[in-house]
């Protein structure tokens, strides 16, 4: 058979097929496009209801087409094919747009009881003090442990001296005593809300520095108060029936204490002596006496009041810190360590840790929680930084876990910059996941923008 009687017997689509196949020809395909667009389009809004993702089956039909051209010259009727592609390719894009609302609902309904965790909060935080000071002592301890120490319910019982079951029973009891309370006070809070306050807000971590401040300030003041004062204080605390003891007790508490307020005035005197001697001794002698003076008089809690101010220690890189902070055993430890070191995050410090991570994965160590905790605290200082880093590290732009935690972190200082970011980027890439970023730190800096 010749080429001219082949081409004679050919129907037109197989013609114009083998003329895009041949010559890449832009006019056979559009005659194509221009005979079935109706119905394709036809098909996919009655599938979808919609005309947006209607024009978009049409458009991914045709592109199958176009790259399936080669192998359907020989297909007796194209109709047939385009009408059961367009099938397929509703059902998958249907699928396609559940699942992504379904992701989006999920965040948002997430965004919402984060909202309403934080609403109830503010609400309720001039009362939830005296409230869990109103409570048995044991109701009270047990929440102490399950939400400030973290403690599961098995390590409690084994404390309080129950099985877990009736550990767990007295916290719901203890919760739901919280939540009546706080009611009567107008403050209308759920057991799943009181909760989820309490797991994320009831104490915030202490920073190092005030924590050192605190225990030389402590340890300073405590040989100023007096053997008596603390034995007053006692008897003060005692009833009547049981002030004999209370003097028992506070005799022989007394002896250390006093053993201590002697020492601690006879290494006073001492360096009352050494002062002196220095003060009278030649100047080409001073210097040296002072740097051979006892180490013992820069002890905080036995520093003499005329004595020069300890020099401060020098700072600690925060790398150092993070790595010394990484290498806690206790998950929990470790996670308020380096919870400490982001409250005070500085952007320029962000590259070093984030280089101390990189070390970390590469060695094979895996701080996941911790990695997500450092990117979203550097995308809130620097949100441009975070993301760009975190896309060069996983060369994904397009929804890794990093990415999203710079996102979530950047979307709560800046939120209007990540979205504008996010759309200028091609529209090749998937955004929808990153959305999900942005969405989740949106809506803890402002849910009402965040939900529209």
């Amino acid at each position: 058979m010749t080429d001219r009687t082949r081409q004679s017997s050919e129907s037109p689509d197989a013609q114009l097929l083998r003329a895009f196949v041949h010559s890449r020809s832009e006019e056979a395909f559009q005659a194509l496009v221009q005979k079935y667009l109706g119905m394709t389009l036809g098909i996919a809004r009655r599938r979808s209801g919609s005309q947006d993702l209607a024009e978009e089956i049409a458009q991914n039909v045709f592109a199958i087409l176009a790259r399936k051209a080669a192998g359907l010259k020989a297909t007796p009727t194209l109709g047939g094919w385009i009408y059961r592609v367009t099938m397929v390719e509703c059902s998958a894009t249907l699928r396609r747009e559940r699942k992504r609302a379904d992701k989006m609902k999920e965040y948002a309904d997430h965004a919402q009881i984060a909202a309403e965790g934080e609403e109830f909060w503010t609400a309720a935080q001039p009362h939830l003090d005296g409230i869990i000071d109103e409570l048995a002592p044991t109701d009270r301890d047990l929440l102490l442990m399950r939400f400030w120490e973290k403690k599961s319910f098995r390590e409690i019982a084994t404390a309080l001296g129950k099985s877990e079951a009736a550990s767990q029973k007295q916290g719901e009891r203890a919760l739901e005593k919280v939540s009546l309370k706080l009611r009567r006070r107008g403050v209308a809070v759920s057991i799943g809300a009181l909760t989820a306050g309490f797991a994320t807000s009831f104490a915030t971590a202490a920073p190092p520095a005030l924590v050192t401040t605190v225990t030389q300030g402590a340890l300073t003041a405590a040989p100023a108060i007096s053997t008596g004062t603390l034995i007053l204080k006692s008897i003060e605390a005692m009833t009547y029936a049981k002030t004999k003891t209370a003097l028992a007790v506070a005799v022989v508490a007394a002896l250390p204490i006093g053993m201590q307020w002697n020492a601690n005035n006879a290494l006073n005197n001492r360096l009352d002596q050494m002062e002196t001697k220095v003060a009278s001794a030649p100047a080409s002698t001073r210097s040296q006496t002072m740097v051979t003076a006892p180490q013992a008089s820069t002890t905080p809690a036995l520093q003499h009041s005329n004595s020069p101010a300890v020099n401060n220690p020098p700072r600690i890189d925060p790398a150092t810190q993070l790595r010394n902070a990484l290498n806690q055993t206790d998950p929990l430890k470790r996670a308020l360590a380096v919870s400490s070191l982001l409250a005070k995050l500085d952007p320029a410090d962000a590259p070093a840790i984030a280089a101390v991570f990189d070390t970390a994965h590469q060695s094979g160590a895996r701080y996941t929680q911790e990695h997500q905790m450092f990117m979203r605290a550097w995308g809130h200082v620097d949100g441009p930084a975070a993301v760009q880093h975190a896309i060069d590290s996983t060369g994904d732009a397009s929804g890794s876990v990093p990415v999203l935690a710079a996102i979530a972190g950047w979307s709560t200082a800046d939120p209007h910059s990540a979205r504008d970011w996010i759309e200028g980027l091609e529209d090749g890439q998937n955004k929808e996941d990153l959305v999900v970023g942005l969405v989740d730190g949106w809506a803890i800096a402002d849910h009402a923008s965040a939900s529209r």
